[in-house]
């Protein structure tokens, strides 16, 4: 696999199509946003729901939260699980999970 191929502000095209996706984009209207076929759009999808499911974790947030964080990634270009899961790493790596929960 190449290096990733940055699109519309997005750090691969398997990313935008994602949020694009995400946002209620068809196929064809992104096709046509990122100067692709139809076909490799499909592609990308499949490539970035893969890349979801190595993680292993399948996380159901409700649509209060989801409201409240899809703000963040909009802002930061990304689709919401890849901000939930950046959260995730940011709080485990900097050892904030105590500090966040406050629940001791």
């Amino acid at each position: 696999m190449g290096a990733p191929i940055p699109v519309l502000g997005y750090r691969s095209r398997t990313d935008a199509v994602m949020a694009l996706r995400a946002q209620g984009k068809s196929y064809a209207e992104i096709a046509e946003m990122i100067g692709v076929d139809r076909r490799r759009v499909a592609q990308l999808v499949h490539m970035g729901k893969r890349a979801k499911r190595k993680y292993g974790v399948d996380l159901h947030v409700s649509d209060k939260i989801a409201s409240q964080l899809l703000p963040h990634a909009a802002e930061r270009k990304v689709d919401l699980p890849t901000l939930a899961l950046r959260i995730l790493q940011a709080t485990a790596e900097g050892g904030l999970i105590d500090a966040v929960l406050d629940d001791r």
